[in-house]
Order: structure tokens, then C-alpha cells, then sequence
């Protein structure tokens, strides 16, 4: 995928992807509290500058929600999350371009040792817990750190070093470390490749 230096860690003003006429366009925008959403409306909006220390990793999350819902064959006939679609076995879904490969990558994530320590740390009741283990938001976080790691953008790898040595462990959870991370980052590519995203290996 493409990506617009000015969505650099040293911008200081937020963009926004919209959809447009030819596709998807790139513009500025006002945002409020948010780091970073993602509406089917209006587009992808990420808040860049001191109130967001993430935001190249914003973006790619925020692209990332774009892709499960907009960028995959499942979401571009039904205007549904793929994850989501996958994770419930909603119509349509297991027969979908790219389904075994999303399927397998969920249970990556699940089957990860950052998962068994939410599972464990977080009470059940938890609203930053029900978050970090929705699979619309596991795609994303999984895109965002798989993103960082393939395309090597210097803003992207410092954001997620900070993040995996923060002392703070709610910072910590959202990510995964190398070892834990291989499983995910083979399954995201395996998907990828599947719905035309990634050029076959």
C-alpha cells in the first residue's frame, strides 16, 4: 500500500481518507478528542501531534478497519467488518475470498500469548478488555504492527519500539512481541496474499 509522508510522526495536523468519486482521496480535517476512527461515511480520521504520541500507528490501525470492511471482496458486497463476518459466521462469509486465511489469523491472535494475558489480567466486565478482544479491533491492532514490520517506516517501527518497552502495561497489551508475533504476521501475509492485497510470495 501506498503511504503519504504526511501522515509522518512529525506532522502536526490530522487527515483524513475519504471515499471519493476515483476511490479514496487523502485530506485535512478537524478532529476531536480521538486519536484515530474509521466510519463507513466519512472515512478514516487520525489526529496527529502531542495529544496522539501514536500517530503513524493510528493511521494504520485506522486503515487497517478500512480494509476489513471496504477493502476485501466480503465487505465490499455486504458493507460488513470481514473479521466480524468470519468470527460469526455470517452470511456469506465462509465462502468469501481470503475466509480460511482471516479465520486463521484470528486464531493466531487468540492463540497468542498477549491474548492469554489480557484473558488473564483484565476482569471480564472490562470495557478496554470486551476492545482488545473484538475482532474488529484484533484485525486492526494486528494490521497496524504487521504494517510496521513490512514496510519498515522509520515513524512506524520507533512508535511501536516505544510502545513494546513502555513501562505502563496497558500500552504494552495492544501490541505483541517479536516471538509472539511471528504466528500473526505469517497469517496476516497467507491473508493478504488470499484478497489481493500483498503480491504471492
Amino acid at each position: 500500500m501506498r503511504r503519504d509522508s504526511r501522515t509522518s510522526s512529525s506532522s502536526h495536523i490530522a487527515w483524513c481518507i475519504s471515499p471519493g468519486s476515483n476511490g479514496t482521496l487523502l485530506r485535512r480535517l478537524r478532529l476531536g478528542r480521538n486519536r484515530g476512527e474509521y466510519s463507513p461515511l466519512s472515512g478514516i480520521r487520525v489526529r496527529a501531534g502531542g495529544r496522539n504520541p501514536e500517530p503513524a500507528l493510528t493511521a494504520a490501525h485506522e486503515i487497517g478497519h478500512w480494509l476489513d470492511h471496504s477493502g476485501m471482496p466480503f465487505g465490499r458486497s455486504y458493507g460488513l467488518f470481514f473479521s466480524r463476518g468470519v468470527a460469526d459466521g455470517l452470511t456469506g462469509s465462509s465462502s468469501a475470498v481470503g475466509a480460511p486465511e482471516m479465520a486463521r489469523l484470528l486464531d493466531a491472535i487468540r492463540g497468542s500469548e498477549a491474548t492469554a494475558d489480557i484473558e488473564r489480567l483484565l476482569d471480564q466486565d472490562d470495557e478496554w478488555r470486551k476492545w482488545l478482544l473484538d475482532p474488529i479491533e484484533m484485525f486492526a491492532r494486528s494490521y497496524a504492527q504487521w504494517l510496521a514490520w513490512k514496510d519498515r517506516s522509520a515513524p512506524l517501527r520507533a512508535e511501536l519500539d516505544r510502545a513494546l518497552a513502555s513501562p505502563i502495561l496497558r500500552d504494552r497489551m495492544e501490541r505483541w512481541g517479536l516471538r509472539d508475533f511471528l504466528p500473526i504476521a505469517k497469517a496476516m501475509d497467507d491473508l493478504m496474499e488470499a484478497v489481493g492485497w500483498l503480491r504471492k510470495r
